[in-house]
């Protein structure tokens, strides 16, 4: 849902690297973390968005 809409940095997120999450108690990859709490909320995802116009906009400095 939300990693569909395309940003640089959504699309380097990790699918492939597992890590231990201690809030879910198993491996988990970045992807699916970000993935699942997007949808649990549509704020989440505005704020993800805004988090990541921000993160071009610094890198490019574009602001």
């Amino acid at each position: 849902m939300l990693l569909e809409v395309g940003t640089q940095e959504k699309a380097e997120l990790s699918d492939t690297i597992y890590r231990y999450t201690p809030l879910f108690k198993y491996m988990m990859t970045f992807y699916v973390i970000i993935d699942y709490l997007a949808n649990l909320d549509e704020s989440f995802i505005a704020t993800y968005l805004l988090e990541q116009q921000l993160i071009v906009a610094f890198d490019h400095r574009n602001f």
